[in-house]
Parts: structure tokens; sequence; C-alpha cells
């Protein structure tokens, strides 16, 4: 590692300020925990089997012969075309992210709200990146005034011509 690299200017202010280490580290992590909580995966789809309750004491009942959706509770029965991808029953929606004639896939409340705003992680990257790159780039030893200087002599020196030989 030579003098004056940039390696070794950063390894110097690090040493002379070590708290400026800490900024940028503490960047990375923050946007690393938020790049976690946008990709989520905390929350799944939850399956229902024929049988089980969807809502309050509606059942899933499968398909019928044409391929539609059953659901059932007591004597009421609500049919749903294949495709669809909502039901309201009892005044709750349940959005179904697929269907088999066995089970049904119903979305969580989180994956099925879609008011909610979510900044992409790429957003995030680039916005630390810069953040991180701008800190890292402050970090160089400051440099004297003008006024700090004598005043250079405006007469330049004179200096014999060499002859090539």
């Amino acid at each position: 590692m030579k003098m004056g690299s940039p390696l070794w200017k950063f390894r110097y202010q690090t040493r002379r300020h070590p708290w400026l280490i800490l900024v940028p580290l503490l960047l990375a992590v923050l946007l690393l925990a938020g790049s976690c909580a946008l990709i989520g995966g905390g929350e799944g789809s939850e399956t229902k089997t024929v049988g089980q309750s969807v809502v309050d004491g509606w059942l899933y009942g499968g398909f019928d012969s044409s391929g539609n959706l059953i659901f059932r509770q007591g004597d009421q029965v609500v049919l749903l075309p294949q495709g669809s991808t909502e039901v309201k029953l009892n005044g709750e929606t349940v959005r179904i992210a697929s269907a088999t004639p066995n089970t049904l896939e119903l979305q969580s409340a989180a994956e099925a709200d879609p008011t909610t705003f979510a900044v992409p992680s790429a957003v995030w990257w680039a916005l630390g990146t810069g953040v991180c790159g701008y800190a890292l780039g402050r970090m160089h030893k400051s440099k004297p005034s003008a006024s700090a200087f004598p005043a250079s002599p405006s007469v330049p020196r004179w200096k014999p011509r060499r002859w090539p030989r």
C-alpha cells in the first residue's frame, strides 16, 4: 500500500476519526434491514381443504360438475366461477390465490390489501449507495486555505537551456 493511494488515505482518516466508519456501516445495516422488511416472507397464504371453514362457518365444498367453486353454510350454497379471485361471505371479502378440487389457497390480509404503499428495494439500494458514496467521499483531510501559504514569488526562476547531445 503506497502512501497517497486511496486505501492509504481511507485508513489514515479512519485512524484519526474512527467514528467516520460508523456512518457507512450504520447506513448499510439500515439498508439491509429495510430491504428484508420490503421483501417480507413472514406471512404466506392460508390453505383450506374441503370441509374446512373459510369465514364464519362458511365451508369450502370443492368444485361441482361444471367447475364452479362451492361454499356452504347450512342450507345456503354459493357458487362461483372457477377463475374467481375473491368472494364476499357475511360481509367479509376473502381473496382467493388458487383453487383446486381439494384445496383452496387464500391470500393473507397483508398480501390482499392493495392500498399498502411499498417502495421498491432497488430505490432503497440506490439511495443507500448514494449516501454511502457521499459519506466516503467526504472523508478526506481538509486542505488549508490559501492564506496559510506564504506568497510565492511571481518572477519565474531562470534555468539554462540544455542542448541535446
